[in-house]
């Protein structure tokens, strides 16, 4: 869209520049106004979208001054302060109009509930360089400046409030359901309790509570179960990917977490009941540590806050690095060593709780420090860093430690090119470390290698006990066991190695060697005792001291890199069964009745595509897979063309065929028979680059929309047309660009979306004819996906900005104002054809919203799960809605 600007300040004759330039020129100083021009009501009344309005508009990037995409939610009436900061090309052109006294007048569209309408803004030079226009909007909605002067800012204040769907009794769902489990490991019992969302799990004592996050009242709470009463107490609603933080000794949580608007908030929770919300004004993140005595709390986000245990503020201290420091509490709580990196050095400081100041250990001019310990009795201190391609670990005693008696303090070095460290460990007498160093390979070709070593600060001696073709986890703490058991050890696939899963090793300590090793298990803790571990496996929870096979004390999916606090109280764990890494397909009624878990797979194995409620497609090392969920019975595609990149796997609509799509083409395969050769070999797309499928009703032919071009495959006999844009007689001009494609009902035709409007092309001769406008508010957008209703009736476009049905007059209808996802998106049908399912999301930014159930009868959209769901599979023919869903790991 060019820039709209009155006639009387513009010659009908240019959109240029210089004639606007002209046009400033005309000595004219008052500002005009413009009312609202009603030009559609499409959006139902049942809702005024009224968001907060804002004060000032800056608009500081590019060239020009606006971009055809900026969005601006305002409030009608109020007058917003709009300045314009131009960079060094855009400043040049303003500084033409500010010679001959001119002034810049810039018009904007607003697509708004009530409609259509425009304001516009006379702009001055200030003192300051800026220009500046009061400008006053005459509706409600969402403002899009004309494309003519350039890019500014999204500002996206208020159109969560417009783009969230009314809540809905006994709704949203979780978007990870899981359970709290209570881990007895002595006992080797557990007992499943309360229904749980992910976002940790603490404990608070006296009485023995478990602290959780739990789906209620359309939001996320902070609840508290009462492990004596089974009562479940919301405390506060907190926000997505909340962090739970218990003290040690139960005598109260930390719990942080994100707002939409990007802030972070902080609440402590104490055992008696207080709540202190922690002033978060510099909380640009989240870092939470408590002391081991629970004496202290630590935050860090801009500032680094040293907390009481109530949340009182003890003292403030400014972060030195780019990021938050890595804290390395001593056993006693007496102090805490805080790390932080730059490119090639690293800072090591030394705090004192009580008080709140640091003391600086050293700055290491090196290339990387890669990790510190603090051995039990606090009198000594374990360095590892990098320098001059050189791996160095050092002991030094802790009273006046500084960066000469870490230097001074070598135990052993090192000399191989890219030998990395981490996971410095004390042995429980402190009379050993141990540590994992791990070779990167450089290139594909390089060679991986990764060792557990054991070192002696006496001696200075290292020995090797365990060596690994992948490599031993930098991100998983060594674990040793009392009483000279064995050191377990996390253990992974490399990138530059065969496929795998993660290990735990046990490793014999005394004579080197890899005792036993527990496959498909990449977390652990050890007990309370020291001599036992914890292992998350595919069956559970295990209980091992590393010589024995394990005991299952916990069947389900846990991960333990979330944590499992210990009450201090009974000495139960608390877990989160559905915690594990991995892609579930979940599926639900629409009233969110039968919530379950259809299957569960690993994180290599996203699922792309549903057959049926008993079948699904995986995507997993470069192949398409069958996966039967009853029997977990699988089967690659071995049809399918050889491409390294795999893009899409199609599904007709009968589900007898699928495409099976990669950069350069497509070919297709038979769903039900994946050791058959191809049912249409792989041959090139129809169109000049990679375009959106749509097949046809009867199977026989595909469309593929790409930028500026519709392509169409006979199936039956091969034969490929093209159709492009210009063809039809439609303008390509901006973004003026094919957005998506469905075929009629009939299969006679297809329709498809460009910015402003929806065409049908009639494939048998070429011609297009607009069929409607675009729907307001926004418009096509990039990822609109359209989808034709089963029995054919119904066309519902979802956008950006919502989801839209074609009315027999040409006329859009919204019927929810949730949009979709730039990429990936996808809307799915009911059987009866009377609503539709999808993953929506809030422009401009995309952020997640869940899962959108619209009737298209516009009675009323409501949301169904939470945000942190993928795709919506599809509407089973039982009535329930399938979506993915991925916890841990990402």
């Amino acid at each position: 869209m060019r820039p709209r600007l009155p006639s009387s300040w513009l010659p009908a004759a240019a959109i240029t520049f210089l004639a606007l330039l002209a046009a400033c020129d005309s000595g004219e100083t008052s500002t005009p106004t413009a009312g609202p021009t009603s030009l559609a009501t499409a959006t139902p009344t049942a809702t005024t979208f009224a968001p907060p309005g804002i004060e000032s508009l800056d608009l500081r990037e590019g060239c020009h001054l606006f971009d055809e995409g900026h969005i601006l939610p305002a409030s009608a009436g109020a007058p917003v302060s709009v300045r314009l900061r131009p960079s060094a090309c855009g400043a040049d052109a303003l500084a033409d109009i500010e010679a001959v006294g001119g002034r810049l007048l810039v018009e904007w569209e607003v697509v708004g509930v009530e409609g259509v309408a425009a304001a516009q803004g006379a702009f001055d030079r200030s003192g300051s360089g800026e220009w500046v226009a009061e400008v006053t909007f005459p509706a409600p909605g969402t403002w899009r400046a004309p494309e003519a002067l350039g890019i500014g800012r999204f500002i996206d204040v208020g159109w969560a409030d417009y783009a969230l769907a009314p809540p809905t009794d006994g709704l949203p769902l979780p978007a990870t359901p899981q359970r709290v489990v209570l881990l007895d490991a002595d006992a080797a019992s557990s007992e499943m309790r309360w229904a749980a969302e992910q976002g940790g799990i603490g404990w608070l004592a006296r009485p023995e509570r478990v602290v959780f996050v739990q789906a209620r009242e359309g939001g996320r709470w902070l609840v508290t179960g009462d492990v004596a009463t089974d009562e479940v107490e919301p405390l506060f609603e907190v926000g997505p990917f909340a962090i739970i933080a218990p003290a040690p000794d139960g005598r109260a949580v930390a719990v942080g977490w994100g707002t939409p608007n990007g802030e972070r908030e902080l609440r402590v929770v104490t055992a008696t009941g207080d709540v202190t919300q922690v002033d978060d004004s510099s909380l640009s993140h989240i870092a939470l540590t408590w002391s081991p005595d629970s004496g202290t709390l630590l935050a860090s986000g801009e500032s680094l806050w040293v907390l009481e245990p109530n949340g009182a503020v003890r003292g403030e201290l400014p972060i030195t690095g780019p990021g938050a420091p890595i804290v390395t509490w001593a056993p006693d709580s007496s102090f805490a060593l805080l790390t932080s990196f730059t490119q090639r050095s690293a800072r090591l400081e030394r705090l004192d709780p009580e008080t709140a100041t640091v003391d600086l250990v050293g700055e290491f001019a090196i290339q990387g420090l890669n990790d510190v310990a603090i051995s039990p009795d606090v009198s000594q201190l374990a360095v590892a860093w990098r320098e001059d391609d050189t791996l160095t670990v050092s002991v030094a005693a802790l009273d006046g430690v500084g960066e000469p008696a870490v230097r001074a303090g070598v135990v052993q070095s090192f000399d191989e090119t890219d030998l990395w460290s981490a996971g410095l460990t004390w042995s429980p007498d402190g009379r050993s470390v141990a540590l994992t160093t791990t070779h990167f390979p450089v290139g594909s070709g390089g060679e991986a290698r990764s060792t557990v070593r054991i070192l002696d600060p006496a001696s200075g001696v290292a020995r090797t006990v365990a060596t690994a073709a992948d490599f031993y986890s930098t991100y998983r703490p060594l674990a040793w066991t009392e009483g000279g058991g064995p050191l377990l050890a996390v253990r992974f696939p490399c990138t530059a190695c065969e496929p795998g899963t993660a290990s735990v090793d046990a490793v014999d300590i005394a004579t080197g060697g890899v005792i036993a090793s527990f496959e498909d298990s990449g977390y652990l803790r050890a007990t309370l005792d020291g001599r036992a571990h914890l292992l998350s496996t595919p069956a559970g929870i295990v209980v091992t001291g590393g010589r024995d096979p394990g005991t299952l004390v916990a069947p389900g999916a846990f991960a333990l890199f979330a944590p499992a606090p210990v009450s201090p109280v009974s000495g139960r764990y608390a877990l989160l069964e559905g915690s594990a890494s991995g892609h579930r397909v979940m599926a639900a009624r629409p009233d969110g009745s039968e919530m379950a878990t259809l299957a569960r797979f690993g994180l290599d194995q996203g699922v792309t595509a549903m057959v049926d409620a008993d079948t699904v497609i995986t995507r997993g090392d470069g192949e398409w897979v069958r996966r039967e969920l009853a029997s977990r019975a699988s089967e690659a595609y071995t049809a399918s063309s050889d491409a390294p990149e795999k893009t899409a796997f199609v599904l007709s609509p009968l589900k007898r065929l699928a495409l099976d799509l990669d950069p350069a083409g497509f070919a297709v395969l038979d769903v039900d028979a994946p050791e058959a050769a191809p049912v249409h070999a792989h041959r090139a797309y129809p169109t000049s680059t990679a375009g959106l499928p749509a097949w046809s009703p009867d199977e026989t032919r595909v469309a593929f929309g790409a930028e500026s071009e519709v392509g169409v495959v006979d199936l039956q006999t091969g034969a490929a047309s093209t159709f492009t844009l210009e063809d039809m007689g439609i303008e390509v001009e901006g973004l003026e660009r094919l957005w998506a494609l469905e075929w009629t009902a009939d299969g006679a035709a297809i329709e498809f979306a460009t910015a402003s409007a929806l065409w049908r092309l009639d494939p048998a001769t070429g011609d297009a004819r607009r069929v409607a406008d675009a729907p307001r508010p926004g418009g096509f957008t990039q990822g609109t996906i359209l989808e034709r209703s089963p029995d054919g009736e119904v066309l519902v476009a979802a956008t950006r900005f919502g989801a839209f049905a074609l009315d027999e007059d040409g006329a859009w209808r919204m019927i929810a104002r949730g949009g979709a996802p730039v990429a990936s998106g996808s809307l799915a049908w009911s059987p009866d054809s009377s609503a539709v399912a999808y993953s929506a999301i809030e422009a401009p930014h995309d952020t997640p919203l869940g899962i959108f159930v619209a009737p298209v009868d516009g009675s009323g959209a409501y949301r169904l799960v939470l945000p942190g769901v993928g795709r919506v599979l599809g509407w089973l023919p039982d009535g329930r809605i399938a979506w993915t869903s991925t916890s841990g790991g990402v």
